[in-house]
């Protein structure tokens, strides 16, 4: 038994791989994979190989951007933009080994790929339109209070305050889905599709209010399983309005206000709104922006980098940054009751909401231009494929 268990460690010391050899498990060894390309416009095709050194009973891919294959040599297509993490897992009678790539993959949007999204709270809808404007059309109805709007691995998640939801659907509004229940004024949503996750704001209650209900940045799996609270606010305190994420620089940002009695008129009498950025986790929040009079919404596009968009409806202004706070930019003024916002990468346009107008612009806040008008409170606007 002895000379056994020494025959053992000599073929764990020279094999890497797992065997089942006299008996005795051999330690399993390193799996790697590699793809034909790493990184192109939408829809972009990859064929991956699984580079192992023995027979496996299972292959487990995650593509990163829900996907997922039990093929040896799978090959997928990624559908909307954004950089994916990849993992492969083997299994063998011995046991199992992972190998994982962090940001392996890279889609841009191809030229025309991209739509325009945007909810029509006094309608109850979610409409789509070419990002030039033109027609649009209802591809979900019957929404009690929605919010606000992301789209994200080709699907639509968006806020309820009515319905105190926060929810997702297909991008032609099939297969609907709940993710959270029972939100006290769900507003803000984000979403980081490679780390499965969606991040949403809730509003606190009114300071008098009794019981008093403290607003909150949450966060859940993409389904809806695992949800928790990042971060809380008092109802006498500030409070996160809407939120963005940076899924590449792992950052989340999100509009902090502290109107005093939330639900009603009364407001401090200076200007005391900001941007705030802190990790994944929301811990250890810092301000990038300070003294705004009404950052209603804010999104996130490439300037040179991550830039941080914003409007601000009291002082009826459309406004840039860096991600690190620096650059302060007015891009377009005079836009009475700016509310929502988005930005295409691809296109470099900048789309924003105001009264019941849609307009666009270039991404340094040139050529201002009107898509749509007389709209029933239109909120909630992105763009996506």
């Amino acid at each position: 038994m002895r000379n056994r268990n020494l025959r053992c460690l000599g073929i764990a010391a020279s094999i890497a791989w797992a065997l089942l050899l006299f008996g005795c498990a051999v330690a399993l060894g390193v799996v790697d994979f590699t793809a034909d390309r790493t990184a192109g416009t939408t829809p972009l095709a990859v064929a991956f190989h699984a580079i192992v050194s023995a027979r496996v009973t299972s292959y487990a891919w995650d593509f990163g951007d829900g996907g997922s294959s039990a093929e040896a040599d799978p090959v997928h297509v990624y559908t909307q933009a954004g950089t994916y993490s990849v993992t492969l897992t083997v299994a063998a009678a011995a046991g199992s080994v992972t190998a994982r790539k962090a940001d392996f993959i890279h889609v841009t949007g191809a030229p025309g790929s991209e739509a325009l999204f945007w909810i029509e709270r006094g309608s109850g809808t979610i409409r789509r339109s070419p990002l030039d404007g033109g027609s649009s059309t209802v591809v979900l109805s019957g929404l009690i209070g929605p919010e606000d709007l992301v789209v994200a691995g080709g699907r639509m998640y968006w806020t309820d305050p009515g319905a105190g939801t926060v929810e997702s659907a297909d991008l032609d509004g099939a297969n609907r889905r709940i993710i959270s229940l029972d939100q006290n004024y769900p507003t803000g949503v984000a979403v980081d599709v490679a780390r499965d996750r969606v991040y949403w704001t809730t509003l606190p209650s009114a300071a008098d209010a009794s019981p008093a209900v403290e607003g909150a940045v949450r966060r859940a799996h993409l389904d809806g399983t695992g949800a928790e609270t990042l971060a809380t606010f008092s109802p006498s305190g500030a409070f996160a309005w809407q939120i963005a994420v940076d899924p590449r620089g792992a950052k989340l940002y999100w509009l902090a206000n502290d109107w005093v009695g939330v639900g009603t008129s009364a407001r401090p009498p200076t200007c005391r709104g900001r941007i705030m950025r802190s990790g994944l986790d929301g811990k250890s929040p810092a301000a990038l922006a300070e003294g705004l009079c009404g950052p209603t919404d804010l999104t996130l596009g490439e300037a040179g980098g991550t830039a941080v968009y914003w409007t601000d409806e009291d002082a009826g202004t459309i406004s840039r940054m860096a991600a690190d706070g620096s650059g302060e930019t007015i891009l377009v003024s005079g836009q009475v009751a700016a509310e929502s916002i988005a930005v295409s990468v691809t296109t470099g346009k900048v789309y924003w909401t105001a009264g019941s107008s849609l307009l666009r612009a270039n991404a340094d806040g040139t050529g201002t231009e009107t898509l749509f008008t007389g709209l029933n409170l239109p909120e909630g606007i992105a763009v996506g494929h």
